[in-house]
């Protein structure tokens, strides 16, 4: 692929908490748009499932959209599947962090 100096120079000009941000925004339309593959579901079907104009589907689809957490929380509800996943803390470690917690809080404030 020939590469475009101007494009590059773009790039290298933004700041890589812009680019995980819009890699994050690509990554989960990639992610909408292979569940709707799936499930043999069209934009406009989605798009009607979610109160949307399909329009507004597509602009998702696209990756320059930032999702709000209830926005991925209803689109997971409506697919029947996250759309994205946090890594949980195993509920032992948890425990254990919020005894060290109490324990620093007690040390330091008598």
């Amino acid at each position: 692929m020939k590469q475009n100096k101007m494009f590059d120079q773009c790039v290298a000009n933004v700041a890589t908490e812009e680019m995980a941000e819009v890699s994050l925004n690509v990554d989960i339309a990639n992610r909408i748009s292979d569940i709707l593959k799936d499930r043999n579901m069209t934009q406009r079907k989605f798009a009607e499932l979610m109160g949307k104009r399909e329009s507004e589907i597509s602009r998702w689809l696209t990756g320059s959209h930032g999702f709000t957490t209830s926005t991925l929380a209803k689109i997971s509800a409506v697919l029947g599947t996250p759309v994205i996943e946090v890594k949980k803390e195993h509920e032992e470690a948890k425990v254990l962090k919020t005894k060290t917690l109490s324990h620093m809080d007690a040390v330091l404030h008598p």
